[in-house]
């Protein structure tokens, strides 16, 4: 997927607000149910110790693709690494 390749290279250059944005766009407008890249955004999000953010990704996730256990393990696993707040 293009959009992977693209945010590999990004990652070198540690353009957080370009990734984040291209991560938003490709997952708000073009894979709206493409749960490897929320998953991938929401990864990229904790990983620039957002959190919160990713929190929310995933929840948003849950909704749009229910049933998924993998979203729920993340889930889990992310709230755990908060500290469970």
């Amino acid at each position: 997927m293009y959009f992977v390749h693209y945010l590999e290279e990004l990652k070198d250059s540690e353009l957080q607000l370009k990734i984040r944005d291209v991560y938003e766009r490709a997952c708000t407008i073009h894979h709206l149910k493409k749960p490897s890249l929320h998953l991938q955004w929401a990864m990229f999000e904790e990983s620039v110790e957002n959190c919160n953010r990713a929190a929310e990704i995933l929840v948003n996730l849950e909704k749009s693709v229910p049933n998924v256990l993998q979203i729920a393990y993340r889930r889990i696993n992310l709230e755990r690494r908060r500290g469970g707040s």
